[in-house]
């Protein structure tokens, strides 16, 4: 992998191989980075320190084929700054082959992203399978609202079946749960993490197999001390996504994403989202919506 670099390189480790004109790279593949209009990189220096120096690739606003990844509303596209927790750059960063850099660079492209997401690079990035992606609450456990209670802990029915559907179909199982119950000062990550593998063995018991656990334990307004961050990674927004794809080689475009909230809809394009109807409104949802889980299964097979 290779950089074409426009702005600060102070806060790029010095094994990876930067370049200075676009007719220097060695590789069709390369990656542009360019200021944004502040010319601040706030939390580059974050994705750089937990990447694999000289070896990285990016999770960018574009694949190869100039496509966009990532499908923002109006009200998403806007700076990430200090109150962000994690996730949002304020950079411009493109991957793709040296004609299309070369598109952007001469002004061929007009584009109105201007965000980056990074992961380590992954020997096997190149033989990716897709994921399904699962929020808590009211998927796999009954919601009874910030509840890690072992005791009053209820399975959704049918839950290890569509698991097991998804092991036996060649896909990864990755949860994403909002947990501002962290953020409130109602339980610790080090409890919510305990609850976590108590869900696993549950699953697991029951021959269903999850491969990862991600959660989100910020919220800006109820949160308290440092958890009162906005978070890229608080559904809607695609961060617990993206920061799953620096653990396993996941295919984003042909994964699917199942809640049973409008809100867990994730703003990546490509991606399947699927809802289950439970307590909480899904009248105005735009997507598939389900009343259970067997019928979930049914479609997807």
């Amino acid at each position: 992998m290779e950089i074409l670099f426009s702005g600060k390189k102070d806060l790029i480790p010095k094994d990876i191989n930067i370049i200075d004109d676009i007719s220097e790279s060695h590789s069709d593949d390369i990656v542009y980075i360019s200021d944004n209009k502040s010319g601040e990189m706030s939390d580059l220096d974050y994705f750089l320190k937990n990447s694999t120096s000289g070896n990285w690739v990016a999770y960018s606003i574009t694949e190869n084929t100039g496509e966009s990844l990532f499908d923002f509303e109006s009200g998403k596209n806007q700076n990430l700054g200090d109150d962000y927790a994690d996730g949002g750059v304020e950079v411009g960063l493109y991957r793709g082959n040296k004609a299309f850099i070369s598109s952007i660079l001469n002004g061929q492209i007009n584009t109105p992203f201007n965000y980056l997401f990074m992961g380590a690079a992954r020997e096997d990035y190149n033989i990716k399978k897709p994921a399904l992606f699962l929020d808590r609450d009211g998927i796999i456990n009954k919601d009874f609202g910030y509840c890690i209670d072992k005791n009053k802990t209820e399975l959704v029915s049918g839950i290890e079946d569509l698991i097991k559907w998804a092991n036996g179909n060649n896909m990864y199982v990755v949860v994403l749960t909002n947990q501002s119950g962290v953020a409130r000062g109602i339980y610790t990550e080090a409890e919510l993490k305990g609850y976590h593998c108590y869900l696993e063995k549950l699953l697991s018991d029951k021959g269903a197999h999850i491969d990862l656990w991600q959660y989100c334990p910020f919220h800006f307004e109820a949160g308290k001390g440092s958890y009162s961050k906005k978070s890229f990674c608080r559904k809607p927004w695609p961060g617990m996504a993206l920061k799953s794809c620096d653990v396993l080689p996941i295919d984003l475009g042909k994964s699917i994403m199942l809640g049973d909230k409008v809100s867990d809809a994730l703003d990546i394009k490509g991606l399947t989202n699927l809802h289950l109807k439970g307590q909480y409104d899904l009248s105005n949802c735009e997507n598939p919506v389900f009343n259970k889980i067997s019928e979930v299964i049914t479609y997807l097979s």
